[in-house]
């Protein structure tokens, strides 16, 4: 009996090996395994223990014929997106994700899915960004408040399209700069 195994055996082997090793995951694999990791965890806890209570405490000390309650999916949104322009692309997903937890209305919801598609865009997951932005013109009443927030939401695009160029990314930005080009009439190359 040989105990010693070909080459052209060995390496076939091990070629298939690295094949098998090397499969890209998609965007949505990515995204759950982001979603299931301690860190993430971590962050929502951490926010969740934070950004809540103060929020509580802030309205509780509102008179409310004064000044409207503040919604916590609208201050997750937020700091969705400015953790998105800061360069912390899972800071910014944990904030959507809360800030979808939160919503409890389509105007909530429409909010929260704009601010998570701009926290995937800014993680260069552009085909789940598209999905979740999709989802907020989706809801029922996404036509009209995607008339509403147009302005808005083209101006995050266009911020978050900037720090896309100052990380190198032409192909992101560019994707990010689109909608300015349609609404404008002059499209947006790099």
């Amino acid at each position: 009996m040989n105990v010693f195994v070909k080459p052209g055996l060995l390496l076939g082997f091990i070629l298939t090996l690295a094949a098998c090793a090397s499969t890209p995951k998609t965007e949505q694999q990515q995204y759950d395994e982001m979603r299931e990791s301690i860190s993430y965890m971590t962050l929502e806890q951490l926010s969740g223990k934070t950004v809540n209570p103060s929020l509580y405490l802030y309205n509780s000390t509102l008179k409310k014929d004064d000044h409207p309650e503040v919604h916590p999916e609208l201050v997750h949104s937020l700091a969705a997106v400015i953790f998105a322009i800061g360069r912390k692309p899972k800071w910014a997903i944990v904030e959507a994700n809360l800030a979808l937890e939160a919503a409890d209305d389509d105007s909530g919801r429409y909010v929260a899915y704009s601010a998570l598609s701009i926290a995937l865009y800014s993680n260069g997951w552009e085909g789940l960004g598209a999905r979740y932005a999709a989802k907020a013109t989706a809801l029922e009443k996404g036509a009209e408040l995607d008339k509403k927030y147009e302005d808005s939401r083209l101006t995050a695009k266009v911020i978050v399209g900037i720090f896309a160029i100052n990380q190198g990314d032409g192909e992101g930005a560019e994707k990010l700069f689109a909608e300015l080009g349609d609404k404008t009439g002059n499209p947006c190359y790099l």
